[in-house]
């Protein structure tokens, strides 16, 4: 077995320095995965790992990507490299969520509001029994300061908090994706559904456009009145802004009540690691957990009915890691100018087990580090049959049955993912051409459906649109999500395009063909390019990491938008109220 496979789950240990005493428990690996969507390249907190940069922080190299396969007996993926293949895969599964995720978001809005503004054209809905949260029966403007979009950008923004990280919610073990699992349990190990739900899914269950064009509705009014309300448009920005981000905030609150609860070792570390953190220690949490709670000497206390391993790790020359932490112990601090190179050495020998590069042995001998004993620690750690035992828990354990079908070589391949996205774009397009627009409440059916089957284009554009994320070359915006920004952007002056469109041709134009693919392109394509999970997200991130990037992202996103919509808005529709 190799030692990766040991020595990157999650575990225990109680030690006093002069006695040395041990108490370990530890379980299967829990890969990391580096995210592409939201804020991909920004660099959160101080003294992170040098590798590679992750959502709200940094994170190492996946261990568990299914990229990692190349076994020639995979058919097609012999004529395409592993990185092609992951991401078509990636993205098929994106837009296959993105589909639930607009439907949802439709649902949502009817349910709270819309059959109250349009008696009887919601079919699934009574007339008196939706929740007229979101509209009135008396409203004269089309938008409010509780929009229609606003339930399902809450909602969005939880579940996209509930799924944060380890290290957005700076945790122990921030290798692990889904922080309220166990490091061994199998959805762990699957990070293409992990984006899928966050990119995918609450992404376009979420609408930036929706939200933007109903202030920018109450800024100028619609119908013979055209009153401006300027005010209640103000206020709309600030409780869309500030619910949706408390939203996201709850989300990552209870992921760390459910953390705690279902990791209780690794909530004590993260205890013990807060402590030695504000004494300016610095913890890589790239490194197995045994050595990850050594080196920085974590105090960590014993659970009840923990096992004690302490002769098994004293049989491991434990000497030999006391004395490369002795010989490092100055160098472990947040910012010290030489941490690179001690987290290059502890990764070539404890993780990746390699040599270490010439440059980075050099600066170790110089400075008296001891490498020497550090590799004779791994030659007995990883030589000894009776190191320390593996624990794992049968209730995250799949049969062989079970892990040969759920397994990477058959779900998240291109034949499998690609069978069941265009499976559901057929039933839609069926659908659509079987429904007919006989009634007000087949007609709102129809273009549901129609809206769903342009959902995933909006939010494989956006997944693109995010590598553009930390790109721009300007010395003080380098931190600018500007793929997030650019899709906001660009939605919002379609969506207030797509509502002056309705206004200039409803009372001529009464073709579905016509009227209804304007409606759904701008709920289904723009609503799903657009995306408030993302946007609180990186606001929250930035907030989180003590930075001042935050308000500045912020308004420069809200106000643009703004301003850009209206005066799409002005341009076209002012003119047709001119005339009429």
């Amino acid at each position: 077995m190799q030692y990766h496979k040991w020595d990157t789950g999650t575990g225990n240990m109680n030690y006093s320095n002069d006695a040395l005493a041990f108490n370990y428990r530890q379980s299967e690996e829990a890969p990391g995965f580096n995210d592409r969507e939201g804020s991909d390249n920004r660099n959160g907190g101080t003294g992170a790992s040098p590798y590679v940069v992750g959502v709200y922080g940094q994170h190492p190299p996946s261990l568990g990507s299914i990229s990692s396969d190349t076994s020639p007996e995979r058919g097609p993926r012999q004529f395409i490299s592993d990185a092609t293949h992951t991401k078509i895969v990636q993205g098929l599964f994106i837009g296959i969520f993105a589909i639930f995720g607009a439907l949802l978001r439709m649902l949502t809005a009817q349910f709270f509001g819309e059959e109250c503004n349009n008696p009887g054209t919601v079919g699934w809905l009574a007339s008196g029994s939706p929740l007229c949260v979101t509209g009135s029966r008396q409203a004269e403007e089309e938008g409010g300061i509780i929009f229609a979009d606003l339930p399902a950008n809450m909602l969005g923004s939880f579940v996209m908090g509930f799924f944060a990280s380890c290290d957005t919610l700076k945790l122990a073990v921030s290798t692990m994706k889904i922080a309220w699992l166990r490091p061994n349990h199998p959805f762990q190990k699957m990070p293409i559904l992990h984006k899928a739900i966050t990119t995918g899914f609450c992404g376009s269950l979420t609408t930036f456009s929706g939200w933007n064009s109903s202030m920018v509705i109450l800024l100028y009014g619609t119908g013979d009145n055209r009153s401006t309300h300027v005010i209640n448009a103000l206020f709309g920005y600030i409780i869309g802004m500030e619910v949706s981000i408390g939203c996201f905030v709850a989300g990552k609150s209870l992921a760390r009540k459910i953390y705690r609860w279902v990791n209780p070792i690794m909530a004590r570390e993260s205890d013990a690691m807060l402590l030695r953190q504000q004494e300016g220690v610095y913890m890589n949490p790239e490194l197995p957990d045994f050595e990850r709670r050594f080196l920085p000497d974590l105090h960590m206390g014993k659970l009840r009915g923990e096992k004690d391993y302490g002769e098994t790790v004293a049989n491991l020359s434990l000497e030999y890691l006391a004395q490369w932490r002795t010989s490092t112990e100055q160098v472990r601090r947040v910012n010290h100018p030489l941490l690179p190179t001690l987290n290059t050495i502890e990764r070539a020998i404890l993780v990746d087990c390699t040599s270490v590069p010439l440059e980075a042995e050099s600066i170790a001998h110089t400075h008296g580090w001891n490498v020497a004993a550090l590799r004779e620690w791994t030659r007995a750690r990883d030589g000894d049959p009776e190191r320390l035992p593996s624990i794992t828990d049968s209730r995250y354990s799949l049969s062989p049955a079970i892990q040969m079908m759920l397994g990477p070589d058959v779900i998240f391949t291109i034949p499998f993912a690609a069978s069941i996205f265009f499976l559901l774009m057929a039933l839609l397009v069926g659908e659509l051409l079987w429904i007919t627009n006989v009634t007000s409440y087949s007609i709102t059916n129809r273009t549901m459906v129609y809206a769903m089957l342009w959902a995933p284009f909006g939010a494989l554009l956006r997944w693109e649109l995010s590598s553009l994320n930390g790109t721009l070359t300007w010395e003080d915006w380098t931190w600018f999500p500007l793929g997030t920004f650019t899709a906001n952007l660009v939605g919002s002056v379609m969506s207030i395009t797509a509502i002056a469109m309705e206004y200039m041709m409803e009372p001529k134009h009464n073709s579905f063909w016509v009227m209804g693919s304007i409606r759904a392109i701008k709920v289904g394509f723009v609503g799903s390019l657009t995306t408030v999970s993302t946007f609180v997200a990186e606001v929250d991130g930035f907030i989180t990491t003590h930075t001042d990037h935050a308000y500045p992202y912020m308004l420069t996103t809200l106000c643009t938008c703004c301003a850009a919509a209206s005066l799409v808005y002005a341009v076209m529709v002012y003119p047709v109220y001119s005339l009429a």
